[in-house]
């Protein structure tokens, strides 16, 4: 967040620089890869899995959790509308001179909302259960959505803080749940799992929100992504409701 409120208040007016920032940046990752050591011998009794074998193992473990893959769709559905409200309202910023340091002080209040929300979710997840708690977020953003169909932009910009606030605390909050579900043997292959959904969700969603926008423009194309969210949860609430302890 810190290299985007930067790059944000230097891209207009030292736009070389920016990218040289970038590179150096870039060329610093890569030398910390470079001098990662790892053991040159793995323990003997470490059991060398197949792909074959992780997918029917992972296919094995979600059988027997329901309640995880439910929650892996939920996120990764729940991620992707955040994101693409996140990445394309960058453009109505745009359109309407948001640039320099005005747009990094966008992104300041951002970051200081995600700050805050991110504090907020140990109380949340103390105070209401799993399924009270996941429906509310869920309400708040179909909310927030149709809100948008308003067209005005501090509506909508008071909706981009709100949805990067729902973003920032729903990350924490699905970390604990998943955590609390998973075997610890199967822990990184099904956290995979659910990162891999998210990008399989991201790479089909956004050109088709894109292309939404492009024929509707930002507003009324969330307002009717806020209406399917709507229909979508009134329709599987029963199942959704399988999730709860």
């Amino acid at each position: 967040m810190s290299g985007l409120i930067i790059a944000g208040w230097l891209i207009h007016d030292y736009t070389l620089v920016t990218y040289q920032l970038y590179l150096f940046g870039a060329i610093g990752a890569l030398i910390a890869a470079i001098v990662l050591h790892e053991p040159a011998r793995h323990t003997q009794n470490g059991q060398f899995l197949t792909i074959w074998q992780i997918f029917r193992a992972t296919a094995a473990c979600l059988h027997q959790l329901p309640k995880l893959s439910y929650l892996m769709i939920f996120n990764a559905i729940f991620s992707v509308i955040g994101a693409a409200y996140y990445n394309y309202f960058q453009a109505v910023l745009t359109a309407h001179g948001f640039k320099g340091g005005l747009l990094s002080g966008v992104l300041v209040i951002v970051t200081a909302l995600n700050v805050l929300s991110v504090q907020l979710t140990p109380r949340l997840q103390q105070r209401w259960s799993p399924i009270k708690l996941l429906s509310g977020l869920t309400g708040l953003l179909i909310l927030t959505l149709l809100i948008t169909g308003v067209n005005q932009l501090g509506l909508m910009l008071g909706g981009y803080f709100f949805v990067n606030m729902l973003m920032a605390g729903i990350a924490p909050i699905m970390s604990s749940y998943y955590n609390a579900l998973i075997p610890s043997s199967q822990r990184a292959t099904l956290l995979s799992v659910s990162s891999m959904l998210y990008s399989i969700m991201t790479s089909i969603s956004f050109p088709l929100i894109g292309w939404l926008i492009e024929r509707l423009g930002f507003a009324l194309s969330f307002t009717w992504i806020g209406s399917g969210l709507l229909i979508l949860g009134l329709l599987s609430l029963g199942l959704i409701k399988q999730i709860n302890d």
